[in-house]
């Protein structure tokens, strides 16, 4: 009998359990249905790192306005492991990834690249710099010329990538070769500084905020840094194939959202300094220093400058597809492929061109012009022209002249084609155009050939590419700054080399 009544609670017992919990579950239901005002419609999973450029982003407006549409917005902070963003996204365990153009191509070549562009968020104005000690190191030429030069610097990171542009445009080989006597390779900008600092390196490739800590120090200079660049360094935003061909209108939805709450921060600066400083955890004068060393693409930057999309009568400028050809091109003279890694080396199968086309259509944009080559330069006097300091010599493929004249030969225009490629990486310099001639013959005769040479130089970069004629100056070396001869080198091969022109980029003094 007892065993009859305890069966009998037993029952019950669990019965009752049985309807606690139900009644508990309806709660919550009943809860959840009172406390949320909208649907719940899905997570977008977005792979970043703390960098400034990116926080519009990851603002607590951008999730705020997402989750009133019904959308959680899940960012995985990673440290800037582009690599593991990149894997990431072959197994689908993140919708969106941001990179930097360089960073993408070099971690998805060998993932079939399993995202596309759909937008670029930033551009580094002063983020990153070349930093030196100015008792070793007064300008890039100086590192041409001493490989022995200890550089501390974060691989795979933009600060690497920064090293090999310098190595590819300005003629610094040994950044480009495997060669390790010169790297000091850390982890981070904080160890890169104090590398500089203790003297394990004559040079350090920073970001803010430890650059302005460097600067501080009278010993150290910046050599070079992007708030002089233009497509450096460049930030875009990657979206998943599947995920944008399975849910494109929730890409649509995220990228549209990005670009209010970036367009409202630009009308509030106040209000994105504060988000800034809250979300990091500093004080507002370092966040305004963060945030004044970036440079965001508005809608309409997208749609005119990078993506080619003609807008208020003003013809688009195919500016992702250049500087994803100009990237390529630093990789490959860095040895990080031997050929383009691109499907059919066309860049425009890594990026999709829809989404910001439809977004600007639908919601207009900022206009944010960032400034050309034709622009912004007072003309100098000679002794303003004499005041400036040297930043470095440009590698330029010769440039071949008519024998005894100063008439560019037809083949010499390719030459100069690619040396204006260059100059729209570096905007704010000044240019120097030097001729210089062999050692032969009448000193004066050959300086006023050099002279003749680099104004004509000069002229096909004013006439030809509108470069403003304030920014250069030409002049007339003659045989007075000759190169050493090379062992086994021919006088006659010799007296040719020598007979070149050169271009220097001058920057102001402060």
């Amino acid at each position: 009998m007892w065993k009859a009544i305890t069966a009998i609670f037993l029952f019950l017992f669990i019965v009752a359990g049985i309807l606690v919990a139900k009644i508990l579950q309806d709660k919550v239901h009943k809860s959840t249905e009172t406390n949320t005002s909208f649907e719940q419609k899905g997570i977008i999973r977005v792979a970043l790192d703390s960098y400034a450029g990116y926080y519009p982003l990851r603002s607590q407006e951008t999730v705020s306005r997402l989750l009133k549409q019904g959308y959680r917005l899940e960012l995985i902070q990673d440290d800037g492991d582009y690599e593991g963003r990149a894997e990431k996204m072959v197994k689908g365990e993140v919708d969106m990834a941001v990179f930097t153009i360089d960073s993408y191509i070099l971690n998805a070549a060998r993932r079939d690249f399993p995202g596309t562009i759909i937008a670029v968020l930033s551009e580094s104005r002063g983020s990153d710099a070349m930093i030196a000690r100015t008792s070793v190191v007064g300008s890039l030429d100086d590192l041409k010329t001493n490989e022995n030069i200890r550089v501390s610097y974060t691989p795979k990171s933009p600060s690497h990538h920064l090293i090999k542009t310098i190595g590819a445009h300005f003629g610094v080989d040994h950044f480009l070769k495997r060669k390790t006597g010169w790297r000091v390779e850390v982890n981070g900008s904080e160890e890169a500084l104090k590398a500089l600092v203790n003297g394990r390196s004559d040079v350090a490739v920073l970001w803010e905020p430890q650059i302005s800590r460097a600067l501080e120090n009278k010993e150290f200079s910046k050599i070079l840094g992007t708030e002089a660049t233009s497509g450096l360094i460049v930030d875009i935003l990657v979206c998943n194939r599947g995920f944008l061909e399975k849910r494109q209108a929730d890409a649509e939805l995220l990228l549209a959202t990005y670009f209010e709450v970036l367009r409202d921060f630009r009308s509030n600066p106040k209000l994105m300094v504060d988000g800034l400083a809250q979300l990091e955890r500093v004080n507002k004068d370092l966040a305004e220093k963060m945030i004044s060393a970036v440079q965001w693409k508005s809608l309409y930057d997208n749609a005119l400058d990078w993506y080619g999309i003609n807008l208020d009568g003003k013809v688009g400028r195919y500016g992702l597809y250049q500087n994803i050809e100009r990237t390529v091109e630093v990789l490959i003279e860095a040895g990080d492929f031997a050929r383009s890694p691109l499907p059919d080396g066309d860049p425009r199968r890594i990026f999709f061109d829809k989404l910001v086309g439809k977004l600007v259509m639908a919601l207009g944009g900022v206009s944010d012009s960032s400034g050309s080559m034709t622009n912004g330069f007072s003309a100098l006097s000679e002794s303003g022209w004499a005041g400036l300091a040297s930043v470095g010599t440009l590698k330029v493929d010769p440039i071949p002249f008519n024998s005894g004249s100063g008439q560019i030969e037809e083949s010499g225009m390719e030459s100069i084609k690619a040396l204006v490629e260059k100059l729209e990486n570096y905007p704010r310099f000044r240019i120097l155009v030097e001729g210089h001639s062999g050692t032969r013959g009448d000193r004066l005769a050959n300086v006023e050939l050099s002279l003749n040479r680099a104004s004509a130089v000069k002229q096909s970069l004013v006439d030809q590419f509108q470069v403003d004629p304030n920014r250069i100056r030409a002049v007339g070396i003659g045989p007075d700054r000759p190169f050493t001869q090379l062992p086994d080198e021919s006088s006659r091969a010799y007296q040719n080399r020598l007979s070149r022109v050169e271009v220097r980029f001058l920057k102001e003094t402060y």
